[in-house]
C-alpha cells in the first residue's frame, strides 16, 4: 500500500509540476503561434492550489522524489507566483511628492449583473464616491452628466459625481475618465477591431504630467450556453462529455481572443513607445489574466510594471459573475516607484471589481 501511494505520489508531481511551470511561463508563448500556453496560464491559480497539496502530502508521506520535484517546480514557476499572488504591505507616503490613487473599473453600463431591478440610488456609481480615487478609467460606461432614472443614477448622484469630479470625459464608446486634476485626450490613430477599444488622456497633477491609457481588450464573446456548459464543467458531473464539449465550444473562443489580444497588445506598444511622457499607467479590463502574453510583452517592451505584483496583497479575481472568478482588470505603470498600495474592491454592482492602485509620483 505504501508503495501505491509514493507512485501515485511520484505521477501526480510530475504532472501538477508541469502543470504548474506551464501555466507559471505560459504567457512567454505567443498566442498566435501556440495558444494552449495561453489557456494554461488562466488555469495558474488552480495549479498553485493542486502542486501545494502534492507537496504537503508528499512531505507528510516522505516521498522525497515527489516532494522534490515539487520543490524544483516552485522554484521554475515562482515568478507566476509573485504576479498572481504578491506579499506586500501597504506604505505611508514619504516625502514632499504628490500622492495619486487610480481606479480602473469596468461598470457594466451601470447595470446590477444579476439582474435584480435598481429601485435605490445606484451602487456601482455610491462606490465610485466613497472610493475616494482621484482619477478613475472607466470601461462600459454610460455619460454620467445626466440622470438616469431606469439604471438608478439620480440627481444627487450626477451632482455629487460632478463635485467630486470637476474634470470628466465621455468618448461615446464605453471608455470615461473622472478626474480630481485637469485632463486632455489623447488622440490615438491606430483602432484596435473587434470589440476592443482603447482610449488615453494627460493628466495634470499639481504641475505633474501623468499619461493614463484605459483599455478593454476582445471579449470572449461567450454566449448563454456557453456560460451553461462551464456551469455544468464546474460542478463536475459527467466530466468526460464536458470536457469534450468544452473544446469544442469554449475552447476556440477563447484562444481566438488570446491571439487578439496579442496583435492589441503590440499596437498598444506602438502607442506607449510613442509616448514622451515620462510616467505612464495602462489600465483597464485585459479580458486576461496577470502572467498572460500581453502581459507579459507590454512589460518586456515598454518597461511597464505589474500593480498588483507591486502593491498587492495575495491572490484575487476582478471577475465575478457565471463562476468565472478570474483576474482579468490590470493596472501597469512605468515611470513611478511601486505603489503604496493596490487592493481590490468588493463593492458595486458590475460584475466586474474594481481595481485601486495609490502612487506618490
Amino acid at each position: 500500500m505504501r508503495k501505491l501511494i509514493r507512485i501515485l505520489l511520484l505521477v501526480s508531481s510530475v504532472v501538477a509540476g508541469i502543470c504548474f511551470v506551464g501555466a507559471a511561463l505560459g504567457g512567454n508563448v505567443d498566442p498566435r503561434v501556440w495558444s494552449w500556453p495561453g489557456v494554461l496560464t488562466m488555469s495558474f491559480t488552480v495549479w498553485c492550489v493542486v502542486l501545494a497539496v502534492v507537496t504537503a502530502l508528499s512531505g507528510l508521506n516522505r516521498s522525497w522524489l515527489p516532494f522534490g520535484i515539487c520543490v524544483a517546480a516552485w522554484v521554475a514557476g515562482w515568478s507566476g507566483v509573485r504576479a498572481v499572488s504578491p506579499i506586500n504591505l501597504s506604505r505611508d507616503p514619504s516625502g514632499d511628492g504628490p500622492v495619486l490613487s487610480v481606479m480602473t473599473y469596468n461598470v457594466f453600463g451601470l447595470r446590477d449583473y444579476t439582474d435584480v431591478p435598481i429601485e435605490e440610488a445606484n451602487q456601482t456609481v455610491s462606490a465610485i464616491l466613497a472610493s475616494g480615487a482621484d482619477v478613475v478609467a472607466l470601461q462600459e460606461c454610460v455619460s454620467l452628466e445626466k440622470p438616469l432614472p431606469m439604471l438608478g443614477y439620480t440627481s444627487a448622484q450626477a451632482d455629487s459625481i460632478k463635485d467630486a469630479y470637476p474634470y470628466r470625459r465621455f468618448n461615446g464608446n464605453g471608455m470615461a475618465i473622472l478626474s480630481r486634476y485637469p485632463v486632455k485626450s489623447i488622440k490615438i490613430k491606430e483602432k484596435p477591431e473587434g470589440t476592443a477599444v482603447f482610449a488615453g488622456w494627460k493628466i495634470d497633477v499639481d504641475g505633474i504630467r501623468v499619461d493614463l491609457y484605459s483599455v478593454h481588450l476582445q471579449s470572449f464573446g461567450l454566449n448563454s450556453n456557453d456560460k451553461q456548459l462551464y456551469r455544468r464543467l464546474t460542478d463536475g458531473g459527467d466530466l468526460k462529455h464536458n470536457v469534450k464539449e468544452a473544446r469544442h465550444e469554449l475552447i476556440p473562443k477563447v484562444t481566438h481572443a488570446l491571439r487578439c489580444h496579442a496583435d492589441e497588445g503590440e499596437m498598444l506598444q506602438r502607442i506607449i513607445e510613442a509616448d514622451s511622457c515620462s510616467r505612464i499607467i495602462l489600465c483597464g479590463d485585459f479580458n486576461d489574466v496577470p502572467g498572460s502574453y500581453v502581459a507579459t510583452q507590454l512589460q518586456k517592451q515598454c518597461g511597464l510594471k505589474g500593480a498588483w505584483a507591486g502593491g498587492g496583497f495575495g491572490p484575487t479575481w476582478t471577475y465575478r459573475a457565471n463562476r468565472f472568478y478570474f483576474h482579468i482588470d490590470q493596472m501597469l505603470y512605468r515611470g513611478m516607484e511601486r505603489p503604496l498600495q493596490t487592493r481590490r474592491l468588493r463593492i458595486g454592482q458590475s460584475d466586474h471589481y474594481p481595481l485601486e492602485s495609490t502612487f506618490q509620483l
